[in-house]
């Protein structure tokens, strides 16, 4: 018995020394990019001109090809809720005969792009990873389909998966927000509208990887300046992301729902781990984020990966950075779910 209680004092130490650690590695300033994914510095950059220009379905098409292929066995589709939002389930290879817990998973794409196969692996990585049931949300895009819509639908299926997950085998006291870029922005907004709903408790996590979290518009972040072009993601980019995805006019940029940086209190938030990308525009926003959650007591871990583009962007599948990032989020899981 003494050396149970023993072996686990250790490991607690070992593990609280461990996490001590992953968030004092937020140093970014290697000024130089990664030689991996250099080639995609030489993708020319689209002005804003030519971004609207373009017909929706083109940039859709631009979109990279199924490098990973998700074996159709494994996909489920069903619709949920009243209006029938379309969700992807994936589970994992070996996923036992307990509930497991619940992801939500709110894909990229600058708001315009649907569910499509090249991400189909993120969600199956997810699941396998984690040991968890991933729902995947093919929420409605712009511009067909403008704020709130998109916004919305993921909220909705979000209150739905919180009271019917268990029909798929998931564990609806276990449920974490997962999104990458345009997906964060909508996984960090459903957080603060369960949290005006009183709804909160029910998440347990959310993971944000490369997030948007403000306005892009005479956006006041240095990253904006010195990455807005030749960097994959340009400022152009991101006006052009919130233009469809708002309509013409620009917005109240104080709408937390749209940014929720600007959300006036964030406290009482879940727990929240924060991933960016050294050479991205949104890097110093999502740091802000990070930081401005911390202030108002909610439980970050916050991570920078240095020399890398947006959303890691160019990096082949065994690269150590998706071996540390899956590491920093099952350590995360083990503090707080």
């Amino acid at each position: 018995m003494k050396r149970k209680i023993f072996s686990t004092l250790i490991f607690t130490f070992f593990y609280l020394l461990a996490f001590q650690n992953m968030n004092a590695q937020n140093s970014c300033n290697s000024n130089q990019v990664d030689p991996r994914v250099a080639f995609l510095l030489q993708m020319p950059d689209l002005s804003l001109q030519q971004l609207r220009a373009m017909p929706i379905e083109e940039m859709r098409k631009m979109s990279p090809p199924d490098m990973n292929p998700v074996p159709e066995s494994k996909l489920r589709r069903v619709k949920i809720t009243g209006d029938n939002i379309q969700v992807f389930i994936y589970k994992p290879d070996h996923p036992g005969d307990q509930l497991l817990p619940v992801i939500i998973n709110f894909h990229g794409g600058a708001f315009v792009a649907p569910m499509q196969p090249w991400m189909y692996h993120i969600g199956q990585d997810l699941a396998n990873n984690y040991k968890a049931i991933v729902f995947d949300i093919d929420y409605p895009v712009a511009p067909e389909f403008r704020f709130p819509a998109p916004l919305n639908a993921g909220y909705a299926a979000f209150r739905w998966l919180s009271e019917n997950a268990t029909s798929y085998g998931g564990d609806t006291s276990k449920i974490m927000l997962f999104g990458g870029s345009s997906g964060a922005n909508l996984a960090a907004v459903i957080t603060l509208m369960a949290k005006a709903d009183g709804l909160e408790k029910r998440i347990k996590l959310v993971s944000l990887f490369c997030p948007f979290v403000d306005d892009p518009v005479n956006s006041p972040y240095p990253s904006y300046r010195k990455y807005g072009k030749g960097h994959l993601l340009t400022e152009a980019n991101a006006i052009w992301a919130l233009e469809n995805y708002t309509g013409s006019g620009f917005p109240d940029n104080g709408d937390y729902r749209l940014f929720p940086i600007r959300a006036k209190s964030l406290r009482g938030l879940s727990p929240t781990i924060i991933f960016t990308a050294e050479f991205d525009i949104l890097h110093d926003e999502g740091e802000a984020y990070a930081n401005k959650l911390k202030e108002a007591g909610v439980p970050v871990f916050y991570k920078c990966f240095p020399g890398q583009l947006h959303t890691m962007a160019g990096l082949p599948p065994d690269a150590e950075e998706w071996k540390q990032m899956t590491e920093y989020t099952h350590a995360f899981i083990k503090k707080y779910l």
